[in-house]
């Protein structure tokens, strides 16, 4: 009956009644059931003093009663326990079967303005300890640990936080690192949690585009990744379009800081974007850096590593060479030109992002400059070169700037030679005085010089000695830039002659030559105080290259004393490209992979119409060995591993890679993305010219077969579009040979290889439809010749 009447009571919602009929009972006398309800109607009613007043003298407090004794303290801070009811909650809390009465102590001591709140952070550990012995530690929603965690970041009691975020989100992952490994049930994340974690995990000080680590670990990140999918569309960037226009079109940049973020969203985005860019994620970082900039507008290491994400995959075309005259790329290019515009604009000094920007420009030049070459090379007249957000000229003229920009701000490192190096490039595209372009990699060479390069007999692929690939590339370019001006032009002076001799007789005593480094510890020591080195000027007083200089006044001496006779300028001319060779030819002895040298050699060859040595020196064999052309001149730089002549380019290579044994150079200042597979285009393109005027059909053949196929990733030499031109050149070329020989001297022998290479291309379905039209041709012609 009593039941039945205080269910009534409890469906009509009369907690009064039913408060007034428990009260009227013993502790003994309620059941669990009843207890609930006498807790449901007191919170209710919010009747918390008689609550206290009615339960302080229990004998036994559940959970329930626990709980309502906790409510009742933070809904009416009036509210006194008593002495006996504490002693027994500090009892309950030392058995740890319950947060509550760790919680109501909290509240206790908070209450208490005579605790010496230093204690906290020992209460804290010791109610960590004992909940998490029970697993009970992270109920109630972790409030328990949310406050204990504040108090620890505030102590710098790492170690301890941590673990209160472990508990509460199993992160970090419970490891054995930590003392006791609680299995307390882990809660859910939610957005009111998220900005305490962050605080306690991003670091004091956000990391730059450009440091060696990340600003974050692999575990941080993907935890912050979960927080990323609970901001709230309120806090999430608004202004992402705005900062995509202005890459993608240009458009104009609103520089104000987004006024209402807050410290976790406008610093989230940035540390996720850092996290990918150092992990080589360009595409992720692209899109976390573009989040940052809709807060941080003013961000430069956003807009720097934003740059560099997007001229991540303008290197990516370049190296595949797919899409390279397509909007696509020209609007990639675009994009990245803004990025570090923007970049620049906020840090105007900073000469590693400006030899960036200065060699993404000199990419994007190179590739116009080749796809035109290779237009006019096999007269492609219907492709059409257009691009409307850059031209040509524009972007030449805003890579000399960016070089020019990393000298002047004066900084000293170990790129100190680059931006000469770079400008010395930029002045031969630029079509300047020679005399320019040559200071300007003698600055190079001598800032690769006090760098303290070393100039070893013979370099390593694979380990090579500080700065000794770079002073290599300095002594070939000046070489083959001097002898192409000889070979291109026909008119000289008398004073332009002897000034290139000059030059060279300068670079055949260079400490490249005689393997010379700079060895003044104090000269180092000082340059690197006083920063960069702009020009040639200020190292001719130190007393080391002196000493080689004086070396040179017996040579120009001599030099001088030519004015006294008559100068014959073909004779002349001919001891400088003779001094240009012998200087290619030293780039090769000391490193036998330096394919652009023996493209060079080899074009000069194919120029004078020697075309057996200009195969030989791309194809390589026997007959080098005696070859005097193909020596080195110095055999002082013979080694163990040099056979002492010029071994060929192509001499490793197999019937399934033409390419075999042929590597890149492997330093990235040198080849950017692109140049391998643009050089290895034109030594593939003179191979097939020279094969062609010396009759090798066999090679083309093999030539044209291999190239026809498509290669696997790893194996791709050249672009797609470039191969499969030199693959039709070569066919062409064969079959132009073969006919040519079946006019002058038809025999059963000739006929023969003609079926051999028809046959053998066939069979791997290369060319079909062309081989049979040929031999057609080739049957008509051999019965024209019988009935004549």
């Amino acid at each position: 009956m009593q039941n039945v009447s205080m269910t009534k009571l409890s469906n009509d919602q009369n907690y009064i009644e039913i408060i007034r009929v428990f009260f009227s009972k013993s502790e003994c006398d309620l059941s669990d059931e009843d207890k609930r309800q006498l807790f449901d109607a007191i919170i209710q009613t919010q009747m918390f003093n008689e609550c206290i007043e009615f339960v302080k003298d229990w004998s036994n407090h559940n959970e329930d009663c626990l709980q309502i004794i906790y409510q009742c303290l933070k809904s009416d801070s009036k509210i006194v326990l008593s002495s006996k009811l504490i002693k027994k909650i500090v009892k309950y809390a030392s058995e740890g079967d319950s947060i509550y009465p760790w919680l109501i102590l909290l509240y206790l001591i908070k209450s208490d303005q005579s605790y010496d709140q230093k204690n906290l952070p020992k209460f804290f550990t010791i109610g960590h300890s004992v909940l998490g012995r029970k697993n009970v530690c992270t109920s109630h929603g972790g409030e328990f640990l949310f406050e204990a965690q504040k108090i620890f970041v505030v102590n710098e009691m790492e170690d301890e936080a941590l673990m209160c975020f472990s508990c509460l989100f199993n992160f970090p992952p419970r490891k054995s690192q930590f003392i006791d490994i609680h299995t307390s049930p882990v809660i859910d994340l939610k957005w009111e949690h998220c900005a305490d974690i962050f605080e306690c995990f991003a670091p004091e000080q956000m990391p730059e585009f450009d440091s060696r680590q990340s600003g974050i670990s692999l575990e941080t990140k993907d935890f912050f990744m979960k927080i990323l999918n609970l901001i709230p569309d309120s806090e999430k960037p608004q202004r992402i379009q705005s900062i995509s226009n202005y890459i993608k079109k240009g458009s104009t940049l609103i520089l104000e800081d987004c006024p209402d973020s807050n410290s976790l969203t406008s610093n989230l985005y940035y540390l996720l974007a850092d996290y990918h860019f150092k992990a080589k994620d360009f595409a992720a970082a692209k899109y976390f850096y573009i989040n940052d900039l809709s807060f941080h507008v003013n961000r430069f290491d956003s807009w720097a590593g934003l740059a560099l994400s997007i001229n991540y995959q303008v290197d990516q075309m370049l190296l595949e060479g797919k899409d390279i005259n397509t909007a696509k790329f020209h609007q990639t290019a675009f994009s990245t030109m803004q990025c570090f515009e923007q970049a620049l604009r906020l840090q105007s000094d900073n000469m590693k992002l400006w030899i960036e920007y200065g060699i993404l420009c000199y990419n994007i030049a190179s590739n116009w400059s080749r796809l035109m070459k290779r237009i006019k090379m096999f007269s492609l007249n219907d492709i059409e070169m257009t691009n409307v957000f850059y031209k040509y000229e524009d972007v030449l003229i805003r890579t000399k700037h960016c070089f020019e920009k990393a000298i002047q701000t004066n900084i000293y490192n170990e790129e100190s030679w680059l931006p000469f190096y770079m400008l010395g490039k930029v002045a031969e595209k630029s079509q300047a005085e020679l005399s320019c372009i040559l200071q300007l990699y003698e600055s190079a060479y001598l800032n690769l010089y006090l760098d303290g390069a070393i100039y070893p007999k013979k370099i390593s692929y694979y380990n090579p000695p500080h700065l000794s690939i770079e002073s290599l590339e300095l002594h070939y370019r000046v070489h083959s830039v001097i002898l192409k001006y000889l070979l291109n032009n026909r008119k000289f002076t008398a004073r332009m002659l002897r000034n290139l001799k000059f030059q060279l007789i300068k670079y055949s005593k260079s400490p490249f030559v005689l393997r010379k480094s700079f060895s003044n510890h104090s000269g180092q020591s000082s340059k690197k105080q006083n920063g960069s080195k702009n020009s040639a000027n200020q190292f001719v007083n130190n007393t080391e290259i002196n000493d080689q200089i004086k070396d040179l006044v017996s040579d120009i001496i001599d030099l001088v004393s030519e004015r006294q006779i008559k100068f014959d300028v073909n004779r002349s001319r001919s001891e400088l490209i003779t001094l240009c060779i012998k200087g290619i030819k030293q780039c090769l002895s000391r490193y036998n992979a330096h394919y652009k040298s023996y493209f060079r050699l080899a074009h000069y060859y194919n120029i004078i119409q020697d075309f057996y040595t200009a195969k030989s020196i791309l194809c390589g064999g026997i007959q080098n060995k005696t070859n005097p052309f193909l020596r080195f001149d110095d055999e002082t730089e013979k080694s163990c591993s040099n056979p002492g002549y010029i071994n060929g380019l192509f001499l490793e290579r197999k019937s399934s890679n033409l390419y075999n044994g042929i590597w890149r150079i492997p330093i990235d200042e040198i080849e950017r993305a692109g140049t391998f597979n643009f050089h290895m285009f034109r030594c593939t393109n003179l191979l097939i010219s020279v094969s062609a005027l010396t009759n090798d059909y066999q090679l083309l053949s093999s030539i044209a077969i291999q190239l026809y196929k498509t290669p696997d990733l790893d194996k791709q030499y050249i672009n797609h579009a470039e191969r499969t031109l030199l693959s039709q050149k070569a066919f062409e070329d064969c079959f132009e040979i073969l006919e040519k020989l079946l006019l002058i001297s038809p025999s059963n022998t000739l006929i023969e290889e003609i079926q051999s290479v028809a046959q053998t291309m066939i069979k791997q379905n290369i060319y079909t439809a062309e081989i049979l039209q040929r031999c057609e041709r080739f049957n008509n012609q051999l019965q024209a010749n019988q009935r004549m």
